[in-house]
């Protein structure tokens, strides 16, 4: 009898061992499965954050960008060779000691990677440009922080001095420039006045050489003449400016709440990109800040269009000042009258004035944009202490006679004129004009640099196997669990 129930309870004890022991290898096993899990979404991330680390040195330390060439050095986009290193770093993670024969011990978790795959990608040049804008505003966000105050404020003075400008030469531009033509064209008895002087020498009067001088344009006379312009041109059809969508572009005016951004955009065209002032002398387009502004594929055709508008404001605002300068505009009026009655039509005494007020203006103006293409500064409204030219200097503007002018050490340079002219630029075609740039340049260093292939974002999964260990007495299915990871990156 006593054997008996001593066998009972041997039996009872190891039914109960059985359920226990399964039990704990449900424990176990559950618990190797989310430590699994939790391993791959570590090893997932620490891939990702590893992939993105591999961002391209070259644009980094020329242009301050974070950026993930997906090219790898090749003309297209890459995605398999991503794919391939997510994961070779995401086995690196989970299995460690994967060929080391020295640590080759057991995994208690035994998962592995069955696949990964890309699912979204987001290109720096996707979403009208404004992926690209966000990386450069981040970045001047960082190298501005000390001091973003000040900058913001002297940014403010630059767009109240562009606003008045702008607002100056509405009232003051047709008494500027447009007076030649008016001069030349309108009036026929005008036109009679300015015919050649002496027929028999040939030699033409004074007016018509300078009618001829304007046709010809302003840029020989304004570039200072130790320089010479550029005649490079764009090279790359693959451009990201190719890419704009005309039918939906941003603008600055869509939402105030990015002005400060877009004015720290403009800053780094300014900081990063080069000027005729800058005399930049190898690369893409020499004259790059202006391509940003006008986008011509020469940059003679750029540096021409700059210097057309900033004639155009130096002729408004000095005409301007003329006319509110009582002893200025007399002599122009004596003058004006003196050739009227000379050539025998006093009638046209006040028409002579205003052209000899639009000449002296223009002349000035030429002198202003020969300092500033200089990298000197010039003062936004003239004073008689920074007024270069008496009325007898005319005569240099027209044979192009230069002397050294007046230099001031307030004022706007080129510099701060092409700022103003950013504010007016729309931001779609600004931002990618920037890429052209930056592309061109990076394109002597790696011929096959790309922007369309660098990855601003990223997204994706990540599948891995779990293979059962505690599956012993039949009491757990033996089959392998899967779970998946997903994975996201944004520069």
């Amino acid at each position: 009898m006593k054997m008996k129930e001593q066998g009972v309870i041997t039996v009872y004890l190891s039914l109960m061992l059985v359920i226990v022991l399964g039990f704990l290898g449900g424990v176990l096993e559950s618990s190797r499965y989310y430590g699994a899990y939790w391993n791959g979404t570590l090893a997932t991330n620490s891939a990702i954050q590893s992939v993105f680390a591999g961002y391209d040195r070259q644009l980094l330390n020329n242009y301050g960008l974070l950026l993930l060439n997906g090219g790898f050095s090749e003309e297209f986009l890459q995605l398999s060779s991503i794919e391939e290193e997510l994961e070779m770093f995401i086995n690196s993670y989970v299995t460690p000691s994967k060929g080391k024969i020295l640590l080759s011990g057991g995994n208690f978790l035994s998962s592995k990677l069955k696949e990964v795959s890309i699912k979204k990608y987001y290109m720096i040049t996707d979403n009208n440009g404004l992926y690209f804008r966000n990386t450069v505003v981040d970045y001047m966000k960082y190298e501005v922080a000390s001091n973003i105050g000040q900058y913001l404020l002297e940014q403010i003075g630059i767009i109240k001095d562009g606003v008045e400008t702008k607002e100056e030469i509405d009232k003051k531009g047709e008494e500027g420039e447009n007076v030649f033509e008016s001069f030349f064209e309108e009036n026929e008895k005008q036109r009679s006045l300015v015919m050649p002087l002496d027929e028999q020498s040939g030699e033409e009067n004074v007016f018509i050489k300078l009618y001829q001088l304007l046709q010809k344009g302003y840029l020989n006379l304004v570039v200072p003449k130790e320089r010479e312009v550029s005649e490079k041109q764009i090279t790359h059809v693959e451009l990201p400016s190719s890419q704009i969508n005309k039918d939906n572009q941003f603008s600055i005016e869509a939402d105030v709440s990015m002005v400060s951004e877009e004015l720290l955009f403009n800053e780094y065209v300014l900081s990063y990109l080069s000027n005729f002032s800058d005399n930049k002398e190898s690369g893409g387009l020499l004259y790059e800040q202006e391509y940003v502004i006008f986008g011509q594929d020469k940059d003679i055709d750029n540096l021409t269009s700059a210097i057309n508008i900033l004639m155009l404001i130096r002729i408004g605002l000095n005409g301007g000042y003329l006319l509110s300068d009582e002893t200025l505009k007399g002599v122009a009026q004596s003058v004006g009258y003196i050739i009227a009655t000379l050539v025998g039509a006093p009638n046209l005494g006040d028409a002579m004035t205003y052209f000899i007020i639009g000449l002296w203006a223009t002349a000035e103006a030429v002198t202003d944009i020969d300092t500033l293409l200089s990298g000197k500064k010039v003062p936004l409204i003239k004073s008689k202490d920074s007024w270069n030219l008496d009325l007898g200097g005319i005569w240099a503007f027209i044979t192009g006679d230069w002397e050294d002018y007046k230099e001031s050490k307030e004022g706007l340079s080129y510099k701060d004129y092409l700022r103003m002219f950013l504010l007016f630029i729309n931001s779609t075609e600004k931002h990618y004009r920037t890429m052209d740039m930056i592309q061109e340049n990076m394109c002597e260093i790696n011929p096959n640099f790309r922007f369309s292939n660098c990855i601003y974002s990223l997204e994706g999964k990540a599948t891995f196997t779990v293979t059962p260990i505690f599956h012993t007495f039949g009491l757990l299915p033996i089959e392998e669990k899967n779970f998946t990871v997903s994975f996201g990156k944004t520069y």
